[in-house]
């Protein structure tokens, strides 16, 4: 019995429960399962006090890879933040940007106007920068 209850402890205490876990998409399969794709720039964030709350992030686009587009920013938006009592959604493995931040992102419709991240975080890359190296992450 001691035995089974050292066990199960183990388990539920090892870092690796507590990790996030995804399968690889191939860029192809995002863009084909996309309805958007384009690079851009993050303009603006909005937090939504929604129940459940949500982050809203306007785009830029700088270079439409695929799909349409009415006007030159799209919103975008990732389930996270403030609810209306003040408490915070955090959702491990959820992107989040920062102005100014450059995105590849991979979209879908909300159905609510705004766009949506394919597959939560597959579908959103961000340019870094090592030394003065840009790279895509």
């Amino acid at each position: 019995m001691r035995l089974k209850l050292f066990l199960l402890a183990t388990t539920l205490l090892t870092p690796s429960a507590l990790a996030t876990s995804y399968v690889m998409i191939h860029d192809d399969v995002l863009t084909d399962q996309a309805k958007l794709v384009l690079v851009g720039t993050v303009e603006r964030v909005e937090s939504n006090f929604s129940n459940p709350p949500y982050t809203r992030y306007h785009i830029r686009s700088e270079r439409l890879l695929k799909g349409r587009l009415d006007a030159e920013t799209v919103a975008v938006d990732v389930l996270g933040g403030l609810n209306p009592s003040g408490n915070r959604l955090v959702l491990f493995g959820n992107p989040s940007f920062a102005p100014r931040q450059r995105l590849i992102l991979f979209l879908v419709p909300t159905g609510t106007g705004s766009q949506g991240i394919l597959h939560v975080n597959l579908g959103a890359f961000q340019e870094e920068f090592i030394g003065n190296r840009r790279i895509t992450a």
